[in-house]
């Protein structure tokens, strides 16, 4: 049980950045904190943490056993608690991922409607835009539209997630309105960095794949959709993230009769977390309120 508390200690401290933190969390003292993690690096026979007077640390040590130590806290405590025993049963913790647009959108309504209808089940959500395999980072299912092959997971498909061209009436404004995807290469285009530098659209004759060298990019769709909205360029976007600004002309949807191909909103789900009900729950609440919002976009 001691090590089980140090380990819990450690990873809040890793989580926080702060002794003092933690142990306000915690409702113990700093030196408690402290105790705990150097009776755990004792264990381990090296320095998790680098300290300073103002920030805290993961050494290469911490840094690999950081997910390790995760896994185990989870399953101490799904034992304790007699979850890993009954699989059916709707408590316990579940661990997700999700792109970051696509959380605020998206899974803020259905993780709201599935703690309504299961207070008993815990949420920790990683926001993440990049695609993760969910067994290597101790996930119990990873909402992506990006594909992943990945050894030992689940994939179940959850709905389609549509895409848009489009940009700022102020860019159009100053720079025209292209009428053919392979105008692009005379505007400044916009990237999501962990996509590929290429878009494909639907034309007439069958798909017309343009490659995009871009002015700018980022890996948060969140900077690219402001990148948008302040007349920067243009940009492939997700329809759900965009449909306010649609509504309100804030953007412009461009080349309607050239449309994108919609992406594929996935579950990613360890094979050995598949059988837990409340995964599938919370799987299944996604997909709902996918489904219900698909008609307004």
């Amino acid at each position: 049980m001691d090590s089980i508390d140090n380990m819990r200690a450690f990873l809040l401290v890793a989580q926080i950045g702060s002794f003092i933190g933690a142990a306000e969390r915690l409702g113990i003292s700093a030196s408690v904190i402290s105790k705990r993690i150097n009776q755990l690096e004792w264990l381990l026979g090296g320095q998790l943490l680098v300290r300073t007077t103002r920030s805290v640390h993961l050494t290469d040590l911490g840094d690999r056993q950081l997910q390790r130590m995760r896994r185990l806290v989870r399953e101490f405590d799904e034992l304790r608690s007699g979850a890993a025993d009954q699989p059916s049963m709707l408590a316990g913790n579940v661990r997700l991922s999700a792109p970051a647009a696509m959380t605020t959108v998206l899974l803020g309504p259905a993780l709201a409607d599935f703690r309504k209808r299961y207070p008993q089940v815990t949420l920790e959500v990683v926001v993440i835009d990049r695609t993760v395999n969910p067994a290597e980072a101790s996930l119990d299912v990873s909402i992506v539209v990006l594909p992943l092959i990945c050894d030992g997971v689940v994939e179940e498909v959850l709905g389609p997630y549509p895409r848009v061209l489009c940009a700022a009436p102020s860019y159009l404004a100053e720079h025209g309105v292209p009428a053919h995807p392979h105008d692009l290469v005379d505007h400044a285009c916009i990237t999501f960095t962990p996509s590929a530098r290429s878009w494909t659209f639907i034309g007439a004759n069958g798909p017309i794949g343009v490659a995009i060298h871009p002015a700018a990019s980022a890996s948060d769709s969140r900077v690219v959709i402001e990148m948008v909205r302040n007349g920067m360029g243009i940009s492939a976007l997700s329809r759900l993230t965009v449909a306010k600004a649609l509504a309100t002309g804030e953007v412009r949807e461009l080349m309607p009769n050239y449309p994108m191909p919609d992406l594929q909103v996935k579950a990613l789900i360890p094979e050995n977390r598949v059988r837990l009900a409340r995964v599938q729950a919370i799987v299944d609440c996604i997909k709902a309120h996918l489904d219900a919002i698909q008609p307004a976009v």
